[in-house]
């Protein structure tokens, strides 16, 4: 499963593209886009992982 990441309402993100992790847990946080993120939430969808990120 390819794995993406979900800012905002924003369409989900592929994580190669942002240089994130395949993987990741809940609470993790991440630099993106010049501000920092944290790991909210997980779903999959459609042989998706998507992960939901909430500016912290």
């Amino acid at each position: 499963m390819k794995a993406f990441y979900s800012f905002f309402s924003m369409e989900p993100i592929p994580a190669e593209d942002i240089r994130l992790p395949q993987e990741a847990e809940e609470g993790d946080i991440y630099s993106c886009f010049g501000l920092l993120y944290q790991v909210i939430g997980r779903s999959v969808e459609n042989d998706k992982i998507i992960y939901q990120m909430k500016f912290i």
